[in-house]
């Protein structure tokens, strides 16, 4: 079975966007806009790499990440974090910690495509 990219953004809009990028690029995805069910879903089935906002209600991409490498299932996972805010010194030494990428909003297509064709080897 091919292995998915899950994306992760409380914006329905974003999460659509960037389901018919990858679409059209033959990269099968799947969305949530809840991060404790994405967590969840990050849990229990293996995903090629997970592509979160930073800024969300429930938890941020972040705190999201912690949860992540703190589980056994998909521990090793790639983590891209994107968001309009800009990290301060503490947030990008958690994102070194974590081994986490970052990319800031506003992304241009081609530029995700390669970090995550980066990321993944696809």
């Amino acid at each position: 079975m091919k292995k998915k990219i899950i994306l992760i953004d409380d914006s329905k809009d974003f999460l659509m966007l960037l389901t018919s990028l990858f679409k059209f690029h033959d990269i099968e995805v799947e969305s949530e806009s809840d991060s404790d069910l994405a967590l969840k879903k990050i849990q229990t089935t293996e995903y090629l790499m997970v592509i979160s906002d930073y800024m969300m209600g429930q938890m941020n991409g972040l705190e999201l990440a912690e949860k992540i490498r703190r589980t056994a299932f998909n521990r090793e996972i790639k983590v891209l974090l994107i968001s309009y805010k800009i990290l301060d010194e503490d947030e990008l030494k958690q994102v070194q910690k974590l081994n986490l990428s970052y990319l800031r909003k506003p992304i241009m297509p081609n530029e995700l495509l390669a970090k995550v064709k980066e990321m993944t080897a696809i």
